[in-house]
């Protein structure tokens, strides 16, 4: 079955042939929204080069974990997040997100649908998805919150276990220094009064840097009592 498209990115028509995974997860109009040009702009993560097995950094031959997954073994007393992401962070990756984050254009949302329902659906048997939340100003200024949107946009159930009360300056405008101290900005969503705690959590971001970000949110779902916590990026 061949559909009749328009890419997200350059706004060009191409055709999407149905994939059979896609008929037989009853997804027939799910794809990723970006035409082969545009979407070859993007780097997907080559796991057959050598990557820190944590958070998958790419390496050196003399490396066998990054400084920041030992950063966190050193605090955490050996206890990891296990980090997976799709694509690197080129620039590619930058523009679409300063497009999509900064400028508001939610279509862009759609771009990897596929790519995202194709990797998380199935984990989704055994984890919930939890998103990294926004604090209040910045989701009224932005309209929406990145993480949520791209879930959305593959089709994927989550629960937003966690808030983020207060504003903090945004990540990609630190110094990686700043990055790493920054502190718990993360608290339970108390709309959640009776969660069972053995369940198995994925944290979602979009973007994986230092993993800060996520080693607070671990934290906070630690401290309510999850024990199997994993976490994800569309990029890092």
């Amino acid at each position: 079955m061949i559909k009749q498209n328009k890419c997200a990115i350059c706004q060009k028509p191409f055709t999407h042939s149905v994939k059979l995974l896609e008929l037989i997860n009853f997804q027939p109009f799910l794809f990723n929204q970006c035409c082969q040009p545009c979407y070859q702009e993007f780097l997907k993560i080559d796991l057959s080069k050598k990557h820190c097995p944590y958070c998958l950094k790419q390496l050196d031959k003399t490396q066998s974990i990054c400084s920041d997954c030992l950063r966190w073994k050193k605090e955490n007393k050996n206890k990891f997040v296990y980090h997976t992401s799709l694509f690197y962070y080129t620039d590619s990756m930058s523009t679409f997100f300063s497009h999509y984050k900064f400028e508001g254009n939610l279509e862009l949302a759609k771009v990897f649908a596929w790519d995202l329902f194709s990797y998380l659906k199935p984990l989704l048997k055994e984890y919930t998805l939890v998103p990294i939340p926004l604090a209040p100003n910045t989701f009224q200024q932005r309209g929406f919150n990145q993480v949520i949107e791209l879930l959305s946009s593959g089709g994927l159930s989550y629960d937003n276990f966690l808030i983020k009360p207060k504003e903090t300056i945004s990540q990609t405008k630190k110094s990686k220094k700043e990055r790493l101290s920054l502190e718990q900005p993360f608290l339970w969503n108390p709309t959640y009064k009776k969660v069972e705690n053995k369940k198995k959590i994925i944290l979602v971001d979009d973007i994986y840097t230092t993993g800060k970000t996520i080693a607070c949110a671990r934290q906070c779902l630690l401290n309510k009592g999850f024990k199997n916590i994993r976490s994800f990026s569309l990029a890092r």
